[in-house]
């Protein structure tokens, strides 16, 4: 499971950022920034409200780190 590739496919399809995103889940942006980048795994429970600022299934969130996105 790669959950930075998963967060980097999900602003690319979705046309979203790391502000947006760190203002639907309450965390700040650098606290995103380390889930983007790969530094910090988020929690299960963080990782299910990223699926839903996605509009996916979490499952679905967790494929998409099998994706290349250029």
């Amino acid at each position: 499971m790669n959950l930075k590739k998963s967060i980097k496919t999900g602003f690319a399809i979705r046309d979203k950022n790391q502000q947006e995103l760190a203002e639907f889940i309450g965390k700040k942006q650098a606290t995103v920034s380390y889930y983007a980048s790969g530094r910090v795994d988020p929690p299960l429970s963080v990782e299910i409200k990223i699926a839903e600022f996605f509009g996916v299934k979490t499952s679905t969130f967790i494929e998409w780190g099998e994706y290349e996105i250029n």
